[in-house]
């Protein structure tokens, strides 16, 4: 799921429900492609996000399953438990540190500006 800490490149015509824990619910959030600036080791990059449920109420989630299909590796585990630094290792070099928040990963993210997406 991406929300406001990103630009919505581009939309679909699907949609999709989402159901989580404590019966948390939403229905409808339209699948996008959205964009945002991440700090990685070698400087700020942009990142894509490829079909990503929209809903700007929540932080913005990233499934490890999908981001290792594409051949990314990610450590999403804590520091303490894992031994390694929490990170996603991108297929083209870059390592993405990752925060962990009351026990989930996030990736610090704000929306790109025009001069950066061009």
């Amino acid at each position: 799921m991406v929300s406001s800490d990103v630009r919505v490149i581009a939309r679909t015509d699907r949609v999709v429900d989402v159901t989580g824990i404590d019966k948390y619910q939403v229905v409808d959030l339209p699948i996008v492609t959205a964009g945002g600036v991440t700090k990685s080791r070698r400087g700020e990059i942009l990142v894509i996000l490829d079909q990503y449920a929209l809903d700007t109420n929540v932080k913005t989630i990233h499934s490890s399953l999908q981001l290792e299909a594409f051949k990314n590796k990610v450590i999403d585990r804590s520091i303490r438990a894992a031994g390694d630094l929490q990170c996603i290792h991108t297929v083209d070099g870059c390592a993405i540190s990752l925060n962990i928040r009351n026990g989930l990963p996030y990736m610090q993210l704000r929306p790109y500006t025009e001069t950066e997406w061009e």
